[in-house]
């Protein structure tokens, strides 16, 4: 992943922007890249069920935790859960 930062829109919201990277031919790096969580359906998970996510290293989950954004390993460590943002296969 080239980037990913939080922006401050107006009205107190926040957007995560991501930066992804791309092959000299023009084709995206990370082909498989799965958006889970929109704000019409949150999709929340454990860190139990995360574990069996993380266990197979070529998936990258992304969460919103009660520590901030973490990738799916470090939650699993830290053992908490939040909302899956989105994944990609690398």
């Amino acid at each position: 992943m080239r980037s990913l930062a939080l922006e401050d829109t107006i009205g107190g919201h926040q957007k995560i922007k991501v930066s992804l990277p791309f092959l000299n031919s023009g084709a995206p790096l990370f082909p498989n890249f799965k958006i889970v969580s929109k704000p019409s359906r949150r999709i929340t998970v454990t860190w139990r069920q995360l574990k069996h996510i993380v266990v197979n290293r070529k998936v990258r989950p992304l969460l919103r935790t009660e520590f901030g954004l973490e990738w799916g390993s470090t939650a699993v460590q830290r053992q908490v859960g939040g909302e899956l943002l989105f994944y990609f296969y690398m």
